[in-house]
């Protein structure tokens, strides 16, 4: 397997991939005119690849859940990809929820002024 330091490790340079990602991907959708569209564009990347789930049934050790829904769907059988499919289609429709909340918060604000 895989020591704690490399698991540690291997996480902090996937995280600074991600960061690395996300930079270039919101300045990739700056010049997008429809605000909702673009707030979308640059959300949706930002839970999918940040979303941890457990690598094994029994395993204390964590990975990225697209990653583990990808592996196990290909590899396993489209039953196989829940696993990890479950909580990621979770995260994603929570953030689309606040994303959506915070819309209509905005919107109530601004019609009040």
């Amino acid at each position: 397997m895989y020591s704690h330091d490399e698991y540690v490790t291997g996480w902090m340079i996937y995280a600074g991939g991600v960061a690395v990602f996300l930079l270039a991907w919101w300045f990739i959708t700056r010049n997008i005119a429809f605000n909702e569209l673009r707030q979308l564009l640059r959300f949706i990347p930002m839970v999918a690849l940040l979303v941890p789930w457990h690598a094994d049934l029994d395993s204390i050790y964590l990975a990225p859940a697209w990653v583990i829904a990808l592996i196990e769907g290909v590899f396993e059988g489209p039953a196989a990809f829940w696993r990890a499919g479950t909580p990621l289609l979770f995260a994603l429709v929570l953030m689309l929820i606040m994303v959506t909340i915070g819309k209509l918060i905005g919107f109530f604000v601004r019609s009040r002024d």
